[in-house]
């Protein structure tokens, strides 16, 4: 069900960059941005670099005897589930839906409108390709999972979203926003380790590539001067749920 979930989710995201007269260019340019744009590209290769050496150096002296120590009990408690839902978009949704309707109602052709819009649009992008190149990752590694027999374990999905969350609200908004929700991200990657969903690396590969993307498109975003009518198709992003969906231009 993960993976027809994600094949409706692109196959809908495609469908609305057409309709917005999303090109080719524009891919290329938001695609690279984690290499492209210099803070995303240092969180890249500081990110993958730690991975691979956790993956390939340390899974016997830190990765296992940490999966080991983690899944001895619940220590997350009651809180384990609304943790891991805010690993499943719902933030992202949440925010999304919020700068709409902040823009929507707020004043008319305002900086204060645009910037609304554009906030949801960042968040938007980097969330959509975060999970798109987490998506094929785990399609292509194939990882099993160290709690059952799925080959979808590297990266993590929820952490990968968790992240590019938290570099989107970090990057756009005060401290006082951005340590609340990198620390929200942070407590999903835990409680995908406890729940013994996914390896250490699984979970620093998901937080490489939702931050580098986070920051890579944002920092598009900042440098761009152009103004430009804002369209939104609003659709699944959810990995269980759906958010209803509709088209609306601003």
């Amino acid at each position: 069900m993960y993976i027809l979930r994600r094949i409706i989710f692109f196959a809908m995201m495609s469908v609305s960059f057409c309709a917005n007269a999303w090109n080719i260019n524009d891919f290329g340019r938001e695609i690279s941005s984690p290499m492209t744009q210099e803070s995303a590209r240092n969180v890249f290769i500081v990110g993958a670099s730690t991975t691979f050496i956790t993956n390939y150096f340390l899974r016997d002296s830190i990765v296992y005897p940490l999966r080991k120590t983690m899944t001895k009990s619940n220590r997350l408690g009651d809180a384990d589930e609304p943790i891991e839902l805010a690993g499943r978009d719902v933030p992202n949704g949440i925010y999304f839906l919020s700068m709409l309707g902040l823009g929507y109602f707020g004043e008319k052709d305002s900086d204060d409108q645009k910037r609304y819009y554009e906030n949801a649009e960042v968040m938007f992008k980097a969330t959509t390709y975060a999970a798109l190149v987490t998506t094929i990752l785990k399609y292509t590694i194939r990882e099993k999972r160290p709690n059952g027999p799925n080959r979808n374990s590297f990266p993590s999905g929820h952490t990968t979203t968790a992240f590019a969350f938290a570099s989107v609200v970090g990057a756009r908004h005060p401290l006082y926003y951005g340590i609340p929700a990198y620390a929200l991200a942070a407590l999903v990657g835990v409680q995908r380790m406890n729940s013994d969903s996914h390896y250490l690396q699984d979970v620093l590969a998901g937080a490489t590539v939702g931050t580098a993307f986070g920051l890579g498109i944002n920092s598009l975003y900042d440098k761009s001067s152009e103004n430009k009518n804002i369209t939104f198709s609003m659709i699944p992003i959810s990995h269980n749920g759906f958010f209803a969906s509709g088209r609306y231009s601003f």
